[in-house]
This record gives structure tokens, C-alpha cells and sequence, in this order.
């Protein structure tokens, strides 16, 4: 709730607080821990956690990303975009291996046509999402992170990806006209998606 690590006494060390921003990931028997502000030693977490935990804690602890998929987030999700929007959408603390997007997560930054569009459509986007991730891996198209395919917006009645396109741009209904390049295209209707070169 306060964005902090407390670290039990260790050795000669008291008790201790930090930011989740300062905590240094590790392995302890090969259970995940995290190093000790003073000594250095790295400390399993309480439970036998394995490596793939990490992942997890950063997904709830970093307040740079989208808050985590789930119902009980949901009346929060605009005014947390909001707040990370009106700081300059600050990167991540921790890189992770989870694809967090703000559409993925559940809130949708898109014009009021955009999201017209979206409730006549039968699937979420984070099905959209998985297919072109999908795709990609069956055509060997790599993907450094997940978090590099970007959704654009709605061409005619396919959603529009790109790898490496800017952030956090409001997604938008394109004209039927715009000459599409180097982008995914996923049919909402079918799922089907093909590359445009």
C-alpha cells in the first residue's frame, strides 16, 4: 500500500524500510530475495517464491506501469492513467516480462468513436493482442518485449499494430483512405492477421 520493502533485523542490522524503487532483486537457494540495504545479502522472501515471482511483484509494486488486470481495479484505471499522463508517462523501474499495457490491463484511451466501434466488437482487445503476439511467433517476427507491439487504433474492420510505435497515444478510428505500412492487421471479425509490408 505505501510502495515499500520492510527487511526483518539481519546480523547486526535493525529493522528496515525501503522504496520498492531501491530493492535489488536476487536468488537464495533458488528462491527469489531481495539484497539487503546494509549488507548486501541477499534474503529469500517469506514463502519459497521462485524466480517467476518477480514478475509479479513488479506488475503490482511499479507505479509507472498500468495498474494489474482484475474487476477491482477497474473504477481507478483512468484516474491512474491520468495521474501517470500528467507525469509524463515516467518508464517503468523494473523491466518485466508481463505485457502491461494500459489496453491489455483494461482501460481503454481512445476516442469516443474509437470506443464506439470497440463495444460492436464481440472480443476484448487483450484477444487481439495475443493473436498478433501469436502470429509473430509462428512467422519467427521477434519481439524484443511484448511491450514493443503497440496497438494504433481501427482500419475499416481490422485493428491496427505496430512494433515500436509511440505509447500511450489515444487510439483512433483511421480513415478508410490512409495508405497502411510496415503494421499487423488483426479482422475483428475473423481474428485472422496478416503482415503489411
Amino acid at each position: 500500500m505505501k510502495g515499500t520493502v520492510t527487511f526483518p533485523r539481519h546480523l547486526f542490522f535493525p529493522r528496515c524500510t525501503i522504496p520498492f524503487s531501491k530493492v535489488i532483486p536476487g536468488y537464495s537457494n533458488g528462491n527469489l530475495g531481495f539484497a539487503h540495504p546494509y549488507s548486501g545479502i541477499v534474503i529469500p522472501v517469506l514463502g519459497a517464491y521462485d524466480s517467476g515471482w518477480w514478475s509479479f511483484y513488479v506488475l503490482y509494486m511499479d507505479k509507472n506501469r498500468p495498474l494489474p488486470q482484475g474487476d477491482t481495479f477497474d473504477p481507478y484505471r483512468e484516474k491512474d492513467f491520468l495521474r501517470r499522463k500528467a507525469e509524463g508517462f515516467p518508464k517503468p523501474i523494473y523491466p518485466n516480462t508481463i505485457l502491461v499495457t494500459d489496453a491489455y490491463m483494461g482501460y481503454i484511451y481512445g476516442t469516443d468513436e474509437f470506443k464506439q466501434r470497440l463495444s460492436k466488437i464481440k472480443h476484448r482487445i487483450v484477444y487481439y493482442y495475443d493473436r498478433v503476439s501469436w502470429y509473430c511467433q509462428k512467422h519467427e517476427i521477434e519481439i524484443p518485449n511484448d511491450n514493443d507491439l503497440v496497438l494504433i487504433g481501427i482500419w475499416k474492420k481490422q485493428f491496427v499494430f505496430k512494433l515500436f510505435a509511440p505509447e500511450n497515444v489515444e487510439y483512433i478510428i483511421l480513415p478508410d483512405d490512409t495508405v497502411l505500412t510496415d503494421c499487423f492487421l488483426c479482422d475483428s471479425n475473423t481474428a485472422e492477421v496478416k503482415y503489411i509490408k
